[in-house]
């Protein structure tokens, strides 16, 4: 007998505390049937905890170990203590005495169960029963994958055994203590009750009546599974079985089978019969239609049932199920669809197939073009096969047979025996030649070899016969050299291939020439072989073989090797500078030398090549080394200004210095520091020396000719020595070969800014200074002369601030020109002499050409002035400067004049007239006009995106203003305005723009979509639709609300019509999709689902559907192909509800304290307060009676071991 505490729950009535809490019953009174402990399969009614309590009874004559108490205390209290200790759990045990056990068991739930487990195997005698349960029940006890049988053990603490499906016997054994056996057999005739109401059963229906109980595409059979709710299994038509299963509960296997027969009755009744009749395989498809909809179609109109066997089967026979009168009709349209196509083959021969197809199959695509139904396949054995309607298809054979005849005209074919060894060598590769490449070039044919794995020896040469047989001739002989050639191998270090081949394989090209473009196939450096294949005509085999192996040996002679250490520090001085000594080693003894990183710890420099070479290498080296241990360091002193001199025009002089003196390192002070003339020099003492005096000699040279001397002139003077664009300066630098140099504009020292530096020979540089003392002391000599100009012609000179006076006067040494303030047309220029001189001529010729000025008007519009004059008039300024003209717009404003007056649209140019016209036409050309670029209003958005970015960017590229028509305009046009030039640039640009969004705006809708499609291709937060949108770089727009149910896709046609087809095929694979709507608790909808839609996404891995929670609802729709599958997925989602439902009750039941007050809301709880566990009655509500002695006794003061007036104290006797 057990108690278990594993259920517990809050019970909402107040609770009386006799009842709770019951007086234990006094010792040899009979315990009263109605008391509490008369019943101790009662559960009691308190709060759940994680951990939970089992107390079970093991009587004396159930005890496996009955020899007394010394096993008692020993072996059992170890075995229950190694339980404990392995499960985790508390287990405490006491016996009575009658010798009987009582265990309580306390932990974690599943430990608290397989600890029971065990101590009921260890404490309790087992014992065997044996229970006969019919056989078609045993995989209900059995469950998925064990799962019932596993359960049911744990819970009756027993071993059931089920006999194999193979055996005969329905005895199941049950193994285990008589409590847990009798719990077992209650719980297998619940399990065998439960399923005894679910039914089988099986129709044996002849199959000549199936198609019309199983419908086409199950139609009908699916129907009546939806109608009654049972399962219904029809054996494939390709089987030949009668028997139908139908399954499910009783009552809707009942209603099926019911509807099963009454189908079966009718047809009976009709004299169903089967005819079988043989077709060829190829025109099953014919039977069949695209889809099954021939076969559909014959089922409807004739209500028979044609039956074509499988495409992977060999049978021809097609049967056909239905009554005797339609069978007719039937055969009839059967057999005019196998008609509607023939079959016909013509003889072509193979080489012309592809001339036929053509490249990339264009010329058979212009043949079959007009006959779209008819298929033209080109067999391997010399035929072409076509598939169509017959007339179709004897046009299309006619077609063939001309091409035939014309092609044979103009081309034949040539077979030449090749062995297969061959191929390779007239194919070539990046090494070798391609032979058949270069004949086709050649010649013009085709020269066409076997498959590789085709073991054939027959080489065609296809193309005009000319051509044909001059190709063969050479493709004879070609092989005929194959066939003599031979192959032979030499075997050569890897480490010297590199030099066999050259650079840039220049050494390996001469050895081909040199025998004939003999073929050498030498190994990549990843193939790690020495062995090198010489392949050509045999003599030149051999002589190369030889040349060869000769080579080789040199190239041994040439790498032998020594190696040098030498001190670090003197590795640059062996190198010299810019490799100079080490190069010049490497050249005379043809050596190669690796010297060492500077970054590496490596003191060795290797030395490689012939042995000699190698060794007087070495010498050199060595006597470098000893020059270097005497190395002597010097200085010079030579004027800093001769230091470039002495080095030369690309530092020639001094290398040449340099290589004279050994190498010596000649270092100069940087030339920013002009007054540094020591020049360093290194090397050894005798070299050193030389140098110096070399360096000495050169010095002395070159201050012959680099005599300067200065001359000082005021820095006004400047530009008038050096005259117009450098005149002056250059003529006397080219009459006496001198340098004149002029200070700089910029320089701030007034002491250096005045002088001018001579520098050449001594001889000619004093005459070129008293040419310019003699120019300047003419210039400090100040005159002051006068010019005529007539004063019509002053304003000239002093318009626009006195420009052209400032611009005479800079040129000409700053002179003074004072123009008269009267009507005196005497105009003074004060200045030196010369500069005076140049001024008045320089007036006198701008008034020569002011007499020969005219003035223009060009008429433009007033408004269309401030785009003509530009921003702070840079475009009239630029017309003036290029076209030497003056330009006057009309005044602004002004009271006397109308806006209206004519006048003020003239702008007058005044200059030459031929420099007049030209600056009218650049004016005019200046003028803005307006045009209209035809722009459709759905692309004008394109242009404000961004807030008109791409706009703005038009506008600034191309100089024009742009202006596009509001929204609700709808205008299919932009407005250009600017300069014609600008316009046309412009309206190119937008042409471009114009066509680019074209392509890519490119719109298709689709329409007519249902409802429930819109979220799957939208996705969810739009994923969907932004996938496909990135996958198929197109935009995709859906319907508004209220609007038909479409979608919209935008972007280039290729990527629209992909998108396009992708969305279609979706939409029909879903609508081709069975459903079922099934009911599931909504409580359970999260659980199903799982973390993150893990669980949900097995579910529908495992059985290939889809499904699909409604919100707030119980119903749930599951979808998929196949009917089968769904049903399962509803089996297994009703077990997974039914399962999760129960934890939802538990869950239900148990409240944490924290969760109490939310609990006793729900359950009605006034005001919201929590009641808690309230008894009724309980002590602690009486008020204490101080004066009950029971209650409150008093100290004893008897000295008679605790008693008062012959009664039992309450403190108990005294010890």
């Amino acid at each position: 007998m057990s108690v278990e505490i594993d259920n517990y729950q809050v019970v909402d009535e107040v609770n009386n505390y006799d009842t709770i809490f019951p007086s234990l019953p006094s010792s040899g009174v009979a315990i009263n049937p109605n008391s509490v402990w008369s019943n101790q399969n009662d559960k009691l009614s308190i709060k759940r905890h994680l951990k939970t309590t089992q107390i079970f009874h093991v009587p004396f004559e159930e005890r496996k170990h009955r020899d007394g108490s010394k096993s008692f205390g020993f072996d059992v209290n170890k075995k229950c203590e190694e339980i404990a200790n392995r499960l985790g759990v508390k287990i405490e045990m006491c016996g009575s005495k009658d010798q009987s056990l009582h265990v309580v068991i306390s932990g974690l739930e599943e430990k608290v169960v397989e600890a029971k487990r065990a101590i009921v195997t260890e404490l309790q005698t087992e014992r065997d029963f044996k229970l006969k349960v019919p056989k078609d029940q045993h995989k209900f006890l059995i469950g998925k994958n064990g799962a019932i049988l596993t359960k049911l053990q744990e819970k009756t603490c027993t071993k059931i055994q089920i006999p194999k499906s193979e055996s005969n016997t329905d005895i199941i054994t049950i193994t285990g203590p008589k409590d847990g056996i009798d719990q077992a057999i209650h719980e297998i005739q619940l399990i065998c009750d439960e399923q005894s109401k679910t039914g089988i059963e099986r129709l044996v229906i002849p199959k000549l009546y199936h198609p019309w109980i199983r419908g086409f595409n199950n139609d009908i059979a699916n129907d009546i599974s939806q109608r009654t709710g049972a399962k219904v299994n029809i054996p494939p038509p390709l089987v030949e079985k009668d028997e139908i299963v139908v399954s499910g509960d009783r009552e809707k296997v009942d209603a099926a089978v019911n509807e099963i027969k009454r189908i079966y009755a009718e047809k009976s009744r009709l004299n169903i019969t089967k005819l079988a009749i043989q077709i060829t395989k190829s025109q099953h498809k014919l039977i069949i239609g695209k889809n099954g909809s021939t076969v559909q179609d014959i089922f409807k109109e004739f209500d028979v049932y044609v039956q074509v066997p499988k495409s992977d089967s060999n049978s021809e026979t097609i049967y056909l199920y239905g009554e005797e009168s339609k069978l007719g009709a039937a055969l009839t349209q059967v057999i005019a669809k196998s008609n509607s196509v023939v079959t016909t083959k013509i003889d072509v021969p193979s080489w012309l197939h592809r001339h036929m197809i053509g490249e990339k199959g264009a010329n058979i695509s212009k043949i079959t073009a007009d006959y779209p139904n008819t298929h033209v396949k080109f067999e391997p054995d010399n035929r072409i096969t076509l598939d169509g309607p017959p007339d179709e298809v004897e046009k299309v054979k006619e077609r063939l047979q001309n091409i035939t005849i014309g092609l044979k005209q103009v081309m034949i074919c040539e077979e030449v025996q090749v062995e297969p060894r061959f191929y390779a060598q007239l194919i070539g590769s990046k090494k070798t030649e391609n032979h058949v490449a270069k004949l086709n070039k050649e010649y013009g044919v085709v020269v066409r070899l076997p498959a590789e794995n085709s073991n054939s020896n027959i080489v065609r040469i296809e193309g005009p016969p000319e051509s044909v047989n001059k190709a063969k001739k050479e493709f004879d002989d070609l092989i005929v050299r194959l066939e003599n050639e031979r192959a032979k191998d030499i075997i050569i270090d890897q480490k010297y291939h590199s030099n066999l081949i050259g650079k840039s394989g220049k050494n390996l090209n001469e050895i081909r020439a040199k025998f004939n473009d003999i073929q050498i196939n030498i190994p990549s450096q990843a193939e790690k072989s020495d062995i090198i294949t010489i392949r050509g005509n045999k003599n030149d085999v051999e002589k190369c073989h030889k040349y060869l192996q000769q080579m080789f040996k040199d190239m041994q002679e040439s790498n032998y090797q020594e190696e040098m250490q030498i001190v670090k520090e003197f590795h640059r001085m062996i190198i010299g500078k810019q490799g100079a000594f080490i190069r010049k080693i490497r050249d005379d003894t043809q050596t190669r030398i690796d010297i060492p990183a500077e970054n590496t710890d490596s003191n060795f420099i290797t030395l490689t090549g012939k042995r000699d070479n190698v060794q007087k290498a070495r010498r050199l080296i060595e006597e470098k080394i000893k020059e270097l241990i005497n190395i002597k360091e010097d200085s010079v002193e030579i004027p800093h200004q001769l230091h470039t001199a002495l080095i030369g025009k690309g530092g020639g002089i001094i290398k040449q210095i340099r290589s004279d003196c050994g190498g010596v390192i000649i270092n100069f002070p940087p030339e920013s520091s002009p007054n540094d003339n020591k020049i360093t020099l290194k090397g050894p003492a005798e070299e050193v020396k030389k140098a110096k005096q070399e360096l000495l000699k050169l010095a002395e040279q070159k201050n012959d000719i680099s005599y300067s001397e200065e001359v000082h002139a005021k820095l006004e003077y400047h530009r008038f020595l050096v005259g117009r664009k450098g005149t002056n300066v250059n003529t006397l630098r080219d009459k006496y070969n001198v340098r004149i140099l002029f200070p700089n504009s910029s320089q701030n020292n007034q002491e250096s800014s005045d002088v001018i530096t001579i520098i050449g020979k001594k001889e000619n540089v004093q005459k070129v200074r008293a040419e310019l003392e003699e120019t300047v002391k003419s210039l400090e000599e100040q005159v002051t002369e006068e010019v005529t100009v007539d004063p019509k012609w002053h304003k000239n000179f002093t318009a626009k601030r006195a420009k052209l006076i400032n611009k005479i006067s800079e040129e000409n040494c700053n002179v003074k020109i004072s123009f008269p303030k009267t009507e005196s047309s005497q105009v003074q220029v004060k200045g030196p002499r010369d500069a005076v001189a140049s001024a008045i001529k320089k007036i006198q010729e701008l008034v020569t050409e002011m007499e020969n000025q005219v003035t223009i008007e060009v008429n433009i519009k007033k408004s269309k002035h401030p785009a003509v004059i530009g921003k702070n008039g840079v475009n009239t300024q630029k017309i003036s400067d290029d076209f030497n003209v003056n330009i006057q717009f009309p005044a602004r404003g002004g009271e006397e004049l109308d806006e209206n007056d004519p006048k003020l649209d003239v702008i007058l140019i005044s200059g030459l007239k031929d420099d007049c016209e030209q600056a009218k036409e650049a004016l005019i050309a200046l003028v803005p006009i307006e045009e209209n670029f035809d722009f459709p209003s759905k692309f004008h958005k394109d242009l404000l995106v961004n807030k008109g970015e791409a706009l703005r960017e038009f506008i600034q590229q191309y100089n024009v203003q742009i202006n596009v028509p509001k929204r609700g305009e709808n205008s299919d046009f932009i407005s250009l305005t600017g300069t014609r030039e600008h316009l046309e640039n412009a309206k190119v640009a937008l042409a471009e723009k114009l066509t680019d969004l074209e392509l890519k705006n490119y719109t298709v809708e689709i329409n007519n979509i249902k409802g429930e499609m819109i979220p799957q291709l939208r996705g969810r937060n739009g994923v969907e639709c932004e996938r496909l949108q990135k996958k198929f770089q197109v935009k995709i727009y859906f319907g508004q609300k209220g609007e038909q149910e479409k979608v919209t896709i935008i972007g280039l046609k290729k990527n629209v019509e992909e998108c396009e087809k992708f969305i279609r095929q979706k939409i029909e694979d879903e609508e081709s999709k069975l459903s079922q709507e099934i009911e599931v608790d909504q409580r359970v909808h999260s659980r199903i689902i799982g973390s993150q839609g893990k669980a949900l996404a097995k579910l529908t891995d495992k059985f290939k559907v889809e499904i699909k929670f409604q919100r707030n609802s119980d119903v749930v729709i599951v979808k998929g192909k196949n009917m089968d599958q769904i049903d399962d997925a509803c089996d297994e989602l009703k077990n997974l509800e039914e399962e999760y439902l129960q934890d939802v009750v538990d869950r239900q039941q148990y409240v944490h304290p924290s969760s109490r007050n939310d609990y006793d809301n729900q359950n009605g709880s006034p005001n919201g307060a929590s009641t808690g566990f309230v008894v009724k009655g309980a002590p602690w509500e009486q008020a204490p009676d101080t004066n009950n002695m029971d209650d409150f006794p008093t100290i004893s003061t008897s000295a008679e071991n605790g008693q008062t007036n012959g009664q039992k104290s309450m403190w108990g006797p005294r010890k």
